[in-house]
C-alpha cells in the first residue's frame, strides 16, 4: 500500500489563485502554504512566522531563503554545500 500526501494548486477563472493541501486519507483543506517530506518539519514553523497576505515576489523569495536557511543549519546530517 502506498500513502501520498499532496499539494494541490490552481488559478479560478477569475484569476485568484487557490492551494489545497490532502492527506493519504483524502481530507482536503484550503491552505495558504505548504511544504512536503522531512524539511517540512523545519520549514513550517519559519512560514508561520513570516506569512503575509500579499507578499511582493520579492519578499517570497526572501521567505523561501529563510526556509532554505532553516534547513541548511537544522537538518540532521550536515550539507557544506547547502545554499
Amino acid at each position: 500500500p502506498y500513502q501520498v500526501n499532496c499539494l494541490l494548486g490552481g488559478v479560478d477563472a477569475d484569476g485568484s489563485s487557490k492551494l489545497y493541501w490532502m492527506d493519504y486519507l483524502a481530507t482536503m483543506q484550503e491552505t495558504k502554504y505548504g511544504v512536503q517530506g522531512h524539511a517540512a518539519h523545519f520549514t513550517l514553523s519559519t512560514l508561520d512566522r513570516y506569512y503575509k497576505e500579499g507578499l511582493t515576489l520579492e519578499e517570497g523569495k526572501e521567505l523561501i531563503q529563510k526556509c532554505i536557511n532553516e534547513v541548511g543549519i537544522r537538518f540532521l546530517i550536515s550539507q557544506p554545500k547547502w545554499k
